[in-house]
């Protein structure tokens, strides 16, 4: 049977609006709690006083899911969107889902750098300061993006090119030249990340759905430190309209699911699930893969 997990936590690592106003939050007392619903509240939604502008962020951590899927089938992550009246400019927001986020600071210096010759199958990196870093955190050396997964002094336990990244082989410090640096990536590694467009002012009919590819899927290493992350932006047309969220979660599999799905379709599972007709699943997944509300 699927997992749904939903927000669960509004921390410091939380996005605020980029354009120094606070995103309202109507109807509950953090981003999460409006969020957390099985079903969109007309009454609960965190809103971007975006006018025109756009730019706007707002992070979520989800909660971690009951069991660890084993399968990279049927991950599935939805949210349910409108605008504060009808009519007026079109708006909508970028979905992703992150692991590791920290921060809006996309990259910064560890002030830690590579102490060792690093080839594509190493996954101890040494550095030269093991203090500055935490186990989760993503790191970046050169073009190639890392999840630490535990440290020792100085030396990080790490998973290799993630992110959509490549392992490359990468120099250690060669006396009179430039060290290798080794940069913090603050909003973690981007998982998957879809659009959503033209939310409705009628709260409930804008729902938009992605369903993540298997190698999207299996660049999560850490169901426990998974966040969403939303950025609104504000189309032409009319009048500035504000956007609305009032609902976000992720559907993946149990760990009892991985045997299950072997030979089969996404696409059958859902079926299966739901007992939607072949005809209705195709509308559906059209609409996904066109970034429609469904």
């Amino acid at each position: 049977m699927p997992q749904i997990i939903r927000p669960d936590t509004s921390t410091t690592r939380t996005g605020a609006s980029s354009h120094g106003q606070a995103l309202a939050i109507r109807g509950q007392t953090t981003m999460h709690g409006c969020m957390d619903e099985t079903a969109p509240v007309a009454a609960d939604y965190t809103e971007c006083p975006l006018g025109s502008r756009g730019g706007d962020v707002m992070v979520v951590e989800l909660a971690s899911p009951a069991t660890t899927p084993t399968s990279d089938y049927n991950h599935i992550i939805g949210c349910s969107l409108s605008k504060d009246s009808s009519g007026g400019a079109a708006v909508g927001m970028i979905c992703e889902l992150r692991q590791g986020y920290n921060s809006e600071t996309a990259v910064a210096d560890s002030t830690a750098d590579l102490d060792e010759d690093l080839d594509t199958t190493e996954t101890v990196v040494t550095v030269t300061d093991g203090s500055v870093f935490a186990a989760g955190d993503v790191i970046q050396i050169e073009s190639e993006e890392m999840i630490i997964t535990s440290i020792a002094t100085n030396d990080l336990t790490v998973t290799r090119g993630t992110g959509g990244t490549s392992a490359t082989t990468h120099p250690a410090p060669v006396t009179g030249q430039a060290a290798t640096n080794v940069y913090d990536v603050n909003q973690g590694s981007l998982i998957a990340s879809f659009t959503c467009r033209d939310a409705s002012a009628v709260v409930g009919s804008s729902y938009y759905r992605y369903r993540l590819t298997n190698e999207e899927a299996s660049r999560i290493t850490d169901y426990t430190d998974l966040q969403l992350r939303f950025v609104s932006f504000n189309g032409r047309g009319g009048a500035p309209r504000n956007c609305r969220l009032h609902w976000a979660a992720m559907e993946c599999p149990s760990a009892t699911d991985a045997a299950a799905d072997r030979g089969h379709t996404p696409e059958e599972f859902r079926r299966a699930r739901h007992g939607l007709a072949l005809s209705q699943e195709s509308d559906r997944q059209a609409a996904a893969s066109a970034n429609r509300p469904i």
